[in-house]
């Protein structure tokens, strides 16, 4: 009820900026008073047009190739190095072998304990490549295992029986036309997570996701060994 002057003499009062304001009553289940909306007492919930969204964190440049860091772990867990994600062309690195499985005389042969060549490692490309599991690929904070690590002028460190299944996948789109599309849609998928631009994936020929080696290393050959436990 309101007097013609105002509000009711016993209606509340509340002070808000310095002036008084009236506050109106309802009842809840309970019987009890609660303050009407949009009255002094109620907790105001700003609508959708009046909240502010977060900032999204901006995602990759456009044309991103070069990645987020990253480290992993040798033979000792002591001793950690620093890795960068990029997605290069199968082209521009160098595996101890060639897809057919062959000795590739561009690599320096003192950088792969094992020969590639044999019986056992060529059944173990071809387990690789026909049961090519994308994230197996990926991140790892082993240096045995996920993305291939290779050094600063492309040649690959750890990780050539990936780097070869990989490449047979590739090279025999009808056999392995299911993995290599697999794994694609993988690296896209997961490229702005990792610091790349994913639309980048699709105007690469064959895409690779490596982790280049930016830790400098005493000993090459020593680290490829730790790494290829």
């Amino acid at each position: 009820r309101f007097h013609r002057d105002g509000p009711h003499p016993r209606s509340p009062r509340r002070v808000v900026g310095g002036a008084q304001q009236a506050t109106l009553w309802n009842k809840n289940a309970e019987g009890k008073r609660v303050p009407q909306a949009g009255f002094a007492g109620t907790k105001h919930t700003p609508g959708e047009s009046e909240s502010k969204a977060a900032p999204k964190p901006a995602g990759p440049a456009a044309g991103t190739t070069v990645g987020a860091t990253t480290k992993a772990y040798g033979n000792d867990p002591n001793q950690s190095y620093t890795m960068r994600h990029e997605l290069v062309d199968m082209d521009s690195i160098q595996a101890s072998n060639t897809a057919s499985g062959g000795i590739n005389p561009k690599y320096d042969a003192t950088l792969q304990p094992r020969d590639r060549s044999r019986i056992a490692s060529e059944d173990q490309v071809n387990r690789i490549a026909g049961k090519l599991e994308p994230a197996f690929l990926g991140e790892s904070p082993k240096a045995s295992e996920g993305a291939p690590i290779v050094g600063p002028d492309g040649v690959v460190e750890s990780g050539n029986a990936r780097t070869l299944a990989l490449a047979r996948v590739y090279g025999d789109p009808e056999k392995y036309g299911r993995q290599a599309d697999a794994y694609r849609a993988w690296v896209a998928d997961n490229a702005e997570r990792l610091g790349l631009d994913p639309a980048v994936v699709a105007g690469v020929a064959r895409p690779v996701l490596i982790r280049l080696r930016t830790s400098a290393v005493a000993d090459r050959v020593a680290f490829a060994q730790d790494t290829c436990y």
